[in-house]
This record gives structure tokens, C-alpha cells and sequence, in this order.
């Protein structure tokens, strides 16, 4: 009886000793798991904040915005000086709506402008002009070809199908137009520089109408944010 006795008193010594050992080995286990997953979550959370600076919404910048508007200002009043033509203006393409069969509607917004004295404005006239009545201009400002129109009523006799465009601009008195693609720094068009002759027919040497294509190109780039200007003050 004391042998049995000694023999289960040793099996249960055992036992206890193997559940124990279990549960030491059990607790590293788990304390192991633990500390991974702590890493985890701390690698997701670092993620999570990269991310969030990385998207975070940026403050507009309307100190820098003013000054960029002043630079374009200075720009276009040169060239109205230099030129003595009576509009600078510049049109620049936007989306404007979908139709029900969701195709966009390809727009010009005029966004800037400077007159010459006497001369009337037309940039409210000028929102959300449908592209499509600038018919083949659209390809050729897109290529970062000129137009240019020493006579307006020109227009409709080279290209029939802009017959609308001629009689919308003959409309604001003007007599000349050259139109110049406006383009970012890498030469992506966004838009035009146009130039308007109210009070006499205007042919512009080649001189000049490579003199204003590089401005308008310093235009596009100051207005796409890439470009500082470079130019003298100019006085009226």
C-alpha cells in the first residue's frame, strides 16, 4: 500500500511537473505572439501616419497665388505696351459639363485681361465658351501652332466652318486677332494668349509674333507654377 502510494504520489509529482512545464512554455508562446503583434500594430500605425501627412489637404497659398496674378498682370501689360494692340487676354480650358451620356464638355473661361484706353471689356462675355465653336483652332493651339487673322472677316473665307467664331469676335469690335498657345513648363497646352486689334487691321511682323509666342510661353509657365518671371517694371 505505501509502495502504491509512493508510485502515485511520484505520477502525480510528474503530472504536475509536465503541466507546469506546459504552461511556462505555453505563456512564452503566447508573450512572443504578443510582442509581434505589437510590432505589427506599430509598423501599421507608422504607416498610417505617412500616409495621412502624405495626404494631407495643403493650405492654398494666397500670399504666393497674389504674386503670381501680379507677375501675369506685369506680362500682359508689356506685351499691350509693346504691341499697342487694344485686348490681352487669356483663355484657359476647363471641364465644364457632362452631358446625360457622360461626355464632357470641353470649355473656355477668359481669366485675364488688359485693355488699352477706351477700350471695352468683354471677360464676363468670355465664360464657358463651348471649345467647339473655336473649331480647328482647338488642333492647332494643342500642336502650339499661331493664328493669326490680320483681317477678321478672313476667318470664315480660309475655314467655312468657323463662321460663328468669326462673327463672335467681329462682335467686340475687333478687327485683328493672333491667338498663341498657352502651355505649362513641360509644353502641355492648357489654353491661349490672344491679341485684339479694335481700332485699325494690324499685321504683325514674324518678329513679333515670335517676340509674343515666347511671352505667352512664360505666361503658361508662371501660371502652372513653374517659372519665376523676369521683366522691368512698366509704367502707363
Amino acid at each position: 500500500m505505501n509502495e502504491l502510494l509512493t508510485v502515485t504520489e511520484a505520477g502525480i509529482s510528474g503530472s504536475w511537473q509536465w503541466v507546469a512545464g506546459a504552461s511556462i512554455a505555453g505563456t512564452t508562446v503566447v508573450a512572443v505572439v504578443v510582442a509581434k503583434l505589437g510590432e505589427i500594430m506599430k509598423g501599421i500605425n507608422a504607416f498610417r501616419a505617412e500616409w495621412a501627412k502624405m495626404h494631407k489637404p495643403k493650405k492654398h497659398d494666397y500670399a504666393k497665388q497674389g504674386k503670381m496674378e501680379a507677375d501675369v498682370t506685369n506680362h500682359l501689360r508689356v506685351i499691350k505696351h509693346d504691341l499697342q494692340c487694344d485686348r490681352v487676354l487669356i483663355m484657359q480650358l476647363h471641364n465644364g459639363i457632362h452631358s446625360i451620356a457622360r461626355v464632357p464638355f470641353l470649355r473656355y473661361s477668359c481669366t485675364h485681361e488688359q485693355l488699352s484706353k477706351g477700350t471695352d471689356s468683354i471677360m464676363q462675355l468670355l465664360q464657358n465658351i463651348n471649345a467647339n465653336l473655336y473649331g480647328s483652332w482647338n488642333v492647332d493651339v494643342f500642336d502650339g501652332k499661331n493664328i493669326c487673322y490680320p483681317k477678321v472677316h478672313d476667318i470664315s473665307t480660309s475655314d467655312p466652318s468657323l463662321a460663328g467664331a468669326e462673327q463672335f469676335i467681329a462682335a467686340h469690335g475687333v478687327q485683328s486677332i493672333y491667338i498663341f498657345p498657352l502651355q505649362d513648363a513641360y509644353g502641355k497646352t492648357y489654353g491661349a494668349g490672344i491679341i485684339e486689334f479694335c481700332r485699325e487691321e494690324r499685321n504683325l511682323e514674324v518678329e513679333w509674333l515670335k517676340w509674343t509666342h515666347s511671352r505667352f510661353l512664360a505666361i503658361g509657365a508662371i501660371l502652372a507654377g513653374f517659372a519665376e518671371p523676369e521683366y522691368g517694371e512698366l509704367e502707363d
